[in-house]
């Protein structure tokens, strides 16, 4: 897929994340997830493990999302965007010292709880953020990491909202 190549979901792609009316496998659930309609692939390809591209393609050869635009290559001249909105409420107010510090702590538990395994990409990451910004940035795919378990299911919207409280 065309790295520049920005995807959403399909009709068929929100159904199945809200039945799983196709019984998609996790990671394809979560690239899935992921798509936004503002992320481009090579975002995806570049935050995300495996071969992520090759799971973009499938999910766009059966039907599951649409390519809706690209990417500009290089904007003629420096753009200033408003934050994109994250799941933790996106750019915030800086944290002291001690509060960044049990923001990423709660992170790095909470992922390696549920996640296991699956998430030790995502708890380097978080391990390497220098600010709770960095955290922000990670908040999305810390929350799939979460809800990729039975107990993280039930408990993922409880733990967005305590992440939430921490970071702002």
């Amino acid at each position: 897929m065309d790295r520049t190549a920005i995807c959403a979901k399909t009709a068929k792609g929100l159904d199945e994340l809200s039945h799983r009316t196709h019984k998609l496998g996790f990671r394809l659930r979560q690239v899935l997830f992921m798509l936004d309609g503002n992320k481009n692939a090579a975002f995806l390809c570049d935050n995300l493990a495996g071969d992520v591209d090759g799971m973009l393609n499938e999910l766009l050869a059966q039907g599951f999302i649409e390519i809706v635009g690209a990417a500009a290559a290089k904007p003629a001249a420096p753009v200033v965007a408003a934050p994109a909105p994250a799941a933790a409420g996106g750019a915030g107010p800086a944290l002291g010292r001690d509060a960044f510090e049990r923001a990423r702590g709660f992170m790095v538990n909470t992922a390696r709880s549920y996640g296991g395994v699956f998430a030790s990409r995502l708890i380097d990451r978080l391990e390497s953020c220098e600010d709770a910004d960095a955290l922000r940035a990670l908040a999305d795919e810390w929350f799939i990491a979460i809800n990729g378990s039975r107990e993280g299911k039930r408990d993922a919207p409880d733990l967005m909202r305590k992440l939430r409280a921490a970071l702002n």
